[in-house]
């Protein structure tokens, strides 16, 4: 009986250590709310376990001693495997904790970032159930529909931006356009510029138009009377070239001087 009690025991601790605890024992101390649970179930899991050797004794005295061995150890086994499973829970409950903590900041973080808003209420109630399988699936759900929401607006204000320096590009080639009618416009306004058309152009005195005409004719003086004086010239020195029928007398005229 004693050999039977501390073998079932024995089976019964290798259980939850070869289980539970292996699936918590992979749990890291950021992955829970408080780190100290994950400690305490690594400290269990070092502790020696006692070796079983069985129900052997030659005697009554020896059958007695391995008898109280057995109890002994199937008490060990019972005691450190409902101490073990305890630390297990505790890793357990703490992870849960943490995922929920995490969830209700996703939950919080989210609002109004969302493509579909079904996926935060299904989180929101997962939580509430405290849900740790629903809480990953809700948790993945509305990551995915952050990204599809950032996704949407990143391509709005990237075609917003497109459409702004298209359009910015549509009224600076206006304005040039504008610009170079106005420059043109302006040059066929002076293209006329100022004309002579050459006219009667000046006259007075002696000029009339492009030429020259001498200015009215000569007439000497009269030469002095008396017995021996000269004769009066035949005619009128006119133009200024030359001269025309003179007396003797003229050779004391002084040159015409133009």
């Amino acid at each position: 009986m004693a050999a039977d009690g501390a073998r079932g025991a024995a089976n019964d601790y290798n259980a939850v250590v070869n289980g539970q605890a292996a699936d918590a024992s992979a749990v890291t101390a950021d992955q829970v709310k408080d780190a100290r649970t994950v400690d305490a179930l690594a400290k269990a899991l070092k502790t020696t376990v006692p070796e079983y050797e069985g129900c052997v004794a030659d005697s009554k005295a020896g059958l007695d001693e391995a008898t109280s061995k057995l109890d002994r150890q199937a008490a060990w086994y019972k005691t450190h495997a409902a101490s073990l499973g305890k630390a297990v829970k505790a890793v357990e409950s703490s992870r849960l904790d943490r995922t929920v903590e995490d969830a209700e900041k996703l939950l919080a973080d989210s609002k109004g970032r969302v493509a579909d808003e079904k996926t935060r209420s299904m989180l929101e109630q997962a939580i509430k159930d405290r849900d740790a399988d629903a809480i990953g699936e809700a948790v993945n759900a509305v990551d995915g529909s952050v990204k599809a929401k950032a996704d949407a607006d990143a391509k709005a204000r990237r075609e917003a931006e497109e459409k702004a320096q298209a359009e910015q590009a549509e009224q600076a080639a206006a304005d040039a356009a504008a610009a170079q009618a106005q420059a043109q416009q302006q040059a066929q306004s002076y293209g006329g510029g100022y004309s002579y058309g050459g006219g009667t152009g000046y006259t007075g005195g002696g000029y009339t138009g492009g030429g020259y005409t001498g200015g009215g004719t000569y007439t000497p003086p009269a030469t002095g009377g008396g017995n021996g004086g000269g004769s009066a010239p035949s005619g009128p020195i006119s133009g200024g070239h030359g001269i025309g029928t003179c007396t003797d007398g003229c050779a004391s005229l002084p040159p015409i001087r133009h």
